[in-house]
């Protein structure tokens, strides 16, 4: 289960990242701080569906999102910031907000403040990829594909009906009766027979036929329990389960990887990448050098508002839903940019896979462990490990250090 929570953590990191990476461009472009980027990832996600729902193929839907989305950005630069240089920082934050509240504006009256569903994909949204495939002991056979509800109830000697009564109870833990397989809590990845000391006190089982002899993990029950198939004779053992990832979240996590590579390879190797290097070092000997400031700025915004649009098709993959809310992300990835420090591409990309991976685990390990008091607690824990890391190092982990001649 933890290899689950590393990945899911990562594919939510690689959103992050995005985000975070798109503040960074920006910032050490033209010393902007871009409060509207939510918006512009909530925006790249209806424009993804709606693209999507018109007939266009998925590949073709994602670049053309991300394209459009780029351009509103520029245009936003334009229109909106251009005027603006050489204003106090805080003039151009108050702009950002405003354009932030016009955008959010427009999508609630041309898409609706519905939810909209997840983002369309190719392939099966709710599929599994194997990593490891589980190793058995004994006679008889477990495979582990598409089967009906009834296979898995044969498998943990219930009826249907008992079945998905127990699939319901999510709240609580769920109780099976007796089974010939041994082992059937490691195949269930569940914390073993332990945790089923006081079932009554856990108000469940109420069916005196459902006996407390194997504890199944409620949130791994519920996702395996159409892959599951039971064939032969019974008295299997599982020596070592199956390892299975969800295909959306390894898709996220190469496609972030492929945008973030080529990004840096732009940053490194061509003139574009060079002027942006030397615009962020010092935009008036870059003036002075013939570099045209103005442009650097919109390629800025265009890659900012690419990549938003990017992370914004990639979150609202199921089991997420593409709504008006998923703007907040922005703020939820604030916390990595200030890790891996504002003026760091680096720094971003890294903070972002890590503030996913914690937000994940702690979700998972800490939350449980605190009962009521942790609730939600995975949206404040970014926030206290960026105030952490700024009391030791205030410029971030990989940011530079400001120094001035007096």
């Amino acid at each position: 289960m933890l290899s689950l929570h590393i990945v899911n953590g990562l594919a939510l990191g690689a959103v992050y990242a995005l985000v975070a990476l798109g503040f960074v461009v920006i910032y050490r472009a033209s010393q902007v701080f871009n409060f509207a980027q939510g918006e512009l990832l909530a925006f790249g996600a209806f424009l993804m569906i709606a693209l999507f729902q018109a007939g266009v193929p998925w590949g073709l839907a994602l670049v053309l999102t991300m394209v459009i989305t780029g351009l509103l950005g520029v245009l936003i630069e334009r229109v909106f910031l251009r005027p603006l240089v050489g204003r106090p920082v805080f003039v151009t934050i108050i702009v950002t907000i405003f354009v932030a509240m016009i955008l959010h504006a427009g999508m609630m009256v041309g898409w609706g403040p519905e939810m909209k569903g997840s983002t369309p994909t190719p392939w099966n949204k709710a599929g599994m990829v194997t990593i490891r495939a589980a190793v058995t002991e004994g006679s008889g056979t477990i495979n582990i594909n598409e089967a009906s509800l009834e296979s898995l109830g044969e498998l943990l000697s219930l009826d249907t009906k008992s079945l998905a009564r127990l699939s319901e109870r999510k709240d609580v833990r769920s109780f099976a009766g007796e089974t010939p397989f041994h082992s059937i809590d490691e195949l269930l990845l569940c914390n073993g027979p332990d945790d089923c000391a006081n079932p009554m006190a856990a108000g469940y089982p109420d069916d005196p036929t459902c006996l407390p002899q194997v504890c199944l993990n409620p949130k791994v029950y519920a996702r395996i329990k159409h892959k599951v198939s039971v064939e032969g004779e019974s008295g299997m053992r599982v020596v070592r389960p199956a390892l299975e990832v969800p295909v959306n979240s390894v898709v996220s996590i190469l496609i972030a990887v492929l945008a973030l590579g080529l990004f840096f390879l732009v940053i490194r190797f061509t003139r574009l990448g060079i002027a942006m290097r030397a615009t962020a070092s010092d935009q008036e000997t870059s003036l002075a050098m013939g570099i045209p400031v103005g442009r650097v700025f919109a390629w800025s915004w265009f890659i900012a508002g690419a990549f938003a649009a990017l992370g914004g098709a990639l979150l609202g993959l199921y089991p997420r839903q593409v709504e008006l809310n998923l703007a907040y992300t922005a703020l939820a990835a604030f916390p990595a940019v200030v890790v891996g420090g504002l003026d760091s591409a680096v720094g971003a990309v890294i903070g972002g896979f890590l503030l996913g991976l914690l937000v994940v685990l702690c979700q998972v390990y800490i939350e449980p462990a605190m009962g009521h008091f942790g609730k939600d607690f995975h949206e404040v824990f970014p926030y206290l490990m960026m105030i952490l890391v700024l009391v030791v190092r205030p410029y971030g982990l990989f940011g530079s250090k400001d120094v001035e001649r007096v």
